[in-house]
């Protein structure tokens, strides 16, 4: 049993060896290895940048399809003012129809003259060729383009409407675009990904070569296959741990300095919308992920020269 906990001992003592070891070396070559750190950071915060602006600009899409998102029912010509009252009371009382606004045709004649300037000419036509409209609000819990589909198909079957458009085109665009810039960024972060695994196995390759005769030495002494990796290990860590602090604070000095900019034109359009920057749990997980890889590609090299020495 003790003897036991003493080898389990000397393992944990080995391993803390190691580390600060491997940490101790990164500081012999202090400019070297800041350049390797500083290209993972750029690899890793370039992709987790445009990943978060995505995320904010989808929760923005998402809120203006709540807000914003109106399905216009266009009304048979003749219809009298009790009919159209009637007509707007069945539809406002559907579940899935948060309000009604009832447009009439002239009012909808006068809106578009005002805006398009065109007074002078609109009150030479005798007739209107406008026709009465309602604006409809769909409530929160049909927001979803499947239930505005829904939704628009059963206003077409009223007997007294002509068209019913669905005011939405945009987001749908938006929302493509979105899951196209989505599918952009992971390919690019794979890329990116790709790129710290060559870089940290390559300085891992050529510190294995710098440093053969120091193992063979290892080896003669009887040391054991863990024993001569661990510090090259640790080094990957170190190098993706670093990678990964300097990450996240590119990604957050960069995203506060766009949030500047950012609300500056949001209030031009009276909104208070800002960027969200991202929580400790994120910046965790990128520096975790980061070691990971260093870790990664450290052991791939490892294995690839096969240091079982003779």
């Amino acid at each position: 049993m003790k003897r036991n906990s003493l080898k389990e001992g000397n393992r944990i003592l080995h391993h803390l060896q190691a580390m600060f070891k491997s940490l101790q070396r990164l500081g012999d070559a202090p400019f070297a290895n800041f350049l390797i750190v500083a290209v993972i950071s750029i690899a890793l915060a370039i992709p987790t940048t445009l990943f978060i602006l995505l995320l904010n600009l989808k929760q923005v899409g998402a809120g203006w399809q709540q807000k914003q998102t109106q399905l216009t029912v266009y009304l048979k010509p003749g219809l009298g003012e009790m009919r159209i009252q009637d007509l707007r009371r069945q539809i406002n009382q559907r579940p899935d129809v948060l309000g009604v606004e009832y447009i009439s045709s002239k009012a909808a004649l006068d809106e578009f003259a005002e805006a398009a300037d065109l007074k002078s000419i609109f009150a030479t036509i005798r007739s209107n060729p406008i026709p009465a409209m309602f604006v409809i609000y769909p409530s929160h819990s049909s927001s979803a383009m499947a239930a505005l589909t829904a939704l628009q198909d059963s206003l077409k079957k009223i007997p007294q409407v002509i068209e019913v458009q669905l005011n939405s085109l945009w987001l749908e665009r938006l929302f493509a675009m979105i899951k196209l810039g989505k599918r952009f960024i992971y390919a690019f972060g794979f890329l990116m990904i790709f790129g710290v695994l060559l870089v940290v196995g390559n300085v891992t390759r050529l510190t294995v070569m710098n440093r053969q005769h120091e193992m063979i030495v290892h080896r003669l002494v009887g040391a054991s296959d863990g024993f001569i990796r661990r510090p090259f290990l640790y080094s990957g860590v170190w190098y993706g741990f670093f990678g990964g602090l300097m990450a996240v604070l590119f990604v957050f000095c960069v995203l506060s300095w766009l949030n500047q900019s950012v609300r500056e034109l949001s209030s031009l359009y009276h909104s208070q919308f800002q960027i969200s920057n991202f929580g400790l749990t994120f910046a965790l997980n990128l520096i975790l992920v980061s070691c990971l890889l260093g870790w990664i590609a450290a052991k791939l090299v490892l294995r690839r020269l096969n240091l079982h020495l003779q």
